[in-house]
């Protein structure tokens, strides 16, 4: 097993506090040792002193008596040991290793001082006269307390003890530091084998962190606390296994749901950094998700109405809402709602985002229409009832002016008669209630019918109109009245703003999967401003003119939605005073 970091930092530890414990026993042992064997040499010495002292006591040897110098000098030789006779006043009487030099005094020696007043002194010093370290030990020459009995002193050469000490501290510390070793290698072997599944663990908890949960430390072998803890390890993994797939489960559902949604989404902790936005709401605020995301999103989103409604609901802990527009082309018109999130004192927010673009264009189409058809009926209606008033007042009974007014009754009658069959036409369009008989049709008989039904008319207003295809047997996917209202739409519409010794021309050929219808003519065009809104109801580029020419203003509106609803489209080219030409795209059908 590699060496983690924890085992290596616990055999450190266990190394230095059993080198110091090491150190300590061995110093207080060394210590302990070398005052051992001092005491011991010094018990040795005053042995031999006390077996001399009998010996010359029991022979009757004082001091003074030369048998006792033959004596101290046969004891030096045999026991290696330096003995000393020292007189009461000081004075050595003899002396077994330099028995015929003089000696100065030894009456204030340590030794013979702690001898007069204990009975036994010792000393350790350098001899002047052997020029070595000695041992020194002095008892009273007799056993009683005569101090004039004199002493006798024994010396040990200190060298053999420090050799001695050596000897027996050397062995102390090999012995120590091999056993300091031994304990060591076992101490490190066990807590090797204690500590090995600590790795096992580490790496599974790496793997865990990393999302990967089929690694389980496996120590079936033992049945201490690591048997327990693979235990619990084990059923954390199912746990967390088991809650982890829960958790993307879940969240796989809300990101569907949230992705799915066409309101835009989006959260801000208290912060006010985005933590969660889903596509529709990026789309919405014209954003990127990367830069939303993550994001402060006032920072992000520069809208003053949205940052106020943020902070009104993080203050009042109420939902706001609010409607703004976007900054960026092309703008749009979005609805937030905003509430709150649970928090502290500056909470979270959600805030859902609906598109209403459309939504206000049609209330603005609808504003518009009602009001536009009030207009257009509102005109027929008052000049038939002023006609009808100018009948009532007495124009009757003038033949001339009578037919006029009737006339005039009966033109406005036909044209309100119209605008409300354009209009029911219209609202089935839009509703779906219409059902076409959507089938293959040939382009040519539709267009030739259409044509030959506005000849007179065109002819009345020395007009050209004539339908040349570029494509023989054209056949496209449609209903065939519903082509034929359209291109009556069309061809009338150009008709009527196309001057005299003009022309209106119908084209028919397929393009790419298509089959195209152009009318193209030498009218008077229609200015860029106003080509956005030519398909609108109501719309008209000059409404004098429109109402003079007969027009109800829905035939356009009436061709793009019947267009729409056969799968096609219908598109305009036109250039002030050189002319229109509407292009109408529909599905091809297959030979």
């Amino acid at each position: 097993m590699r060496s983690s970091r924890v085992f290596r930092k616990f055999v450190l530890v266990y190394l230095l506090l059993h080198t110091l414990a090491a150190l300590t026993f061995l110093a207080i042992a060394s210590n302990w040792i070398s005052s051992e064997l001092q005491r011991q040499s010094f018990r040795r010495m005053e042995s031999i002193a006390r077996v001399v002292r009998y010996q010359m006591n029991s022979a009757n040897i004082v001091i003074d008596d030369p048998r006792a110098r033959e004596e101290i000098i046969t004891l030096g030789l045999k026991t290696g040991l330096r003995f000393t006779l020292v007189a009461p006043d000081g004075r050595v009487v003899a002396d077994s290793m330099q028995p015929e030099q003089p000696f100065e005094n030894h009456g204030s020696r340590p030794e013979i001082l702690d001898a007069k007043r204990n009975g036994i002194g010792t000393a350790y010093r350098l001899s002047a006269s052997v020029n070595r370290p000695l041992d020194y030990l002095a008892i009273r020459y007799t056993e009683d307390d005569d101090e004039q009995a004199g002493f006798i002193r024994i010396a040990q050469d200190r060298g053999d003890v420090l050799r001695l000490q050596t000897g027996v501290l050397r062995y102390l510390w090999i012995s120590g530091f091999i056993l300091a070793v031994l304990s060591a290698f076992f101490m490190w072997r066990f807590i090797q084998r204690e500590a090995e599944p600590l790795e096992a663990f580490s790496h599974a908890a790496r793997k865990i962190a990393l999302g990967q949960y089929d690694s389980v430390p496996s120590v079936l072998n033992r049945n201490d606390e690591w048997r327990t803890l693979s235990d619990a390890f084990r059923q954390m993994l199912s746990e967390l296994s088991s809650r982890e797939a829960n958790l993307r489960d879940n969240s796989s559902r809300i990101q569907a749901v949230l992705t799915s949604m066409i309101e835009g989404v989006v959260a801000i902790d208290a912060s006010g950094n985005v933590i969660l936005a889903n596509d529709a709401a990026c789309e919405m605020l014209q954003v990127d998700q990367t830069r939303l995301v993550h994001g402060k999103l006032l920072e992000v989103v520069r809208i003053p109405a949205l940052q106020r409604a943020v902070e009104e609901t993080q203050l009042r802990r109420m939902y706001s809402r609010v409607e703004f527009q976007t900054l960026v082309e092309p703008r749009r018109i979005i609805a937030a709602r905003v509430s709150v999130m649970a928090g502290g004192i500056h909470p979270g927010v959600a805030i859902v985002l609906h598109d209403v673009t459309e939504i206000r264009r049609l209330e603005s189409m609808r504003k518009d229409f009602v009001a536009n058809v009030s207009h257009e009926l509102k005109t027929p209606l008052a000049a038939i009832k002023a006609y009808a008033e100018t009948l009532r007042m007495g124009a009757m009974n003038d033949p001339a002016k009578c037919d006029h007014f009737l006339a005039q009754i009966e033109s406005h009658a036909d044209l309100l008669t119209q605008q409300v069959q354009d209009l029911l036409t219209l609202a089935k369009v839009e509703s779906d209630q219409t059902q076409f008989d959507i089938k293959p049709e040939k382009f040519e008989p539709i267009c030739r019918a259409c044509v030959d039904s506005f000849l007179d008319l065109a002819a009345n207003k020395s007009i050209r109109l004539e339908y040349t295809p570029l494509s023989e047997n054209l056949m496209g996917r449609v209903d065939k009245n519903e082509l034929l209202t359209i291109l009556n739409n069309l061809v009338s519409n150009s008709i009527r703003y196309t001057p005299e010794n003009g022309q209106v021309i119908l084209t028919s050929y397929a393009e790419s999967r298509s089959a195209v219808i152009e009318v193209t003519d030498t009218g008077i065009g229609i200015a860029p401003e106003h080509q956005p809104r030519i398909f609108e109801r109501f719309y008209r580029v000059d409404g004098a003119r429109t109402r003079d020419l007969g027009g109800t203003g829905l035939g356009l509106s009436i061709v793009k939605h019947l267009t729409q609803r056969m799968g096609g489209s219908v598109h305009l080219t036109s250039t002030m005073g050189k002319g229109s030409k509407f292009k109408i795209k529909l599905p091809i059908a297959n030979n």
